[in-house]
């Protein structure tokens, strides 16, 4: 089911945690806000990725389960 929304997915800003620039690695990703129920302020561009929606991990709710990103939120470099 391509584009198919998934139930209990939820908003990520990437944070690049790691400090090693991987958008593949969940530990770069932060849940928005508590619950993840909205994107955060992205200034709308190609740039670089901004925020994704997923699932969250099994067990660590705090981070996304990349295989489920169904959408994408890419910004702008000022």
């Amino acid at each position: 089911m391509k584009n198919a929304s998934l139930a209990g997915e939820k908003w990520f800003s990437y944070t690049d945690e790691t400090g090693d620039g991987n958008i593949s690695n969940p530990e770069n990703f932060a849940l928005v806000n508590e619950n993840g129920s909205t994107a955060p302020p992205c200034i709308t561009g190609n740039d670089i990725l901004c925020a994704i929606k997923a699932k969250p991990l099994i067990g660590d709710t705090e981070h996304p389960d990349m295989n489920t990103v169904i959408s994408s939120i890419y910004t702008r470099i000022e």
